[in-house]
């Protein structure tokens, strides 16, 4: 009976310590765009990366959806704690007669890449 009480109290702690090491909801990587533009024109899109993680943290980004658009995202990236405005990358309009799209995401981790 000892035995199992122990066991159980081990697991309960275990699970505890599981719980404390997930992030928090306000912890997070962001992928934020902004437009490149000339003359009104909204020519293309740059890409950074910032976190709100309190400690080291390894970033992939990648493109969710495109249309009419040449560049590209690099991977990964190394951020440190709270680093803010990491360039990932860019992309301009192909053909200037056509609309174009462009959506990135990333995914991320803590720690190192």
């Amino acid at each position: 009976m000892k035995a199992l009480f122990t066991t159980f109290v081990l697991a309960l702690a275990l699970l505890a310590s599981a719980h404390t090491a997930t992030a928090n909801d306000d912890e997070n990587v962001y992928v934020n765009g902004q437009y490149l533009s000339s003359d009104g024109d909204n020519y293309g899109m740059t890409f950074s990366v910032s976190s709100s993680v309190p400690e080291p943290t390894c970033v992939f980004p990648y493109v969710t959806s495109s249309d009419n658009v040449v560049g590209g995202v690099g991977s990964p990236y190394q951020l440190g704690a709270n680093e803010q405005n990491v360039h990932i990358g860019q992309f301009n309009r192909a053909d200037s007669s056509r609309g174009w799209s462009v959506q990135v995401s990333a995914r991320w981790h803590r720690g190192g890449c």
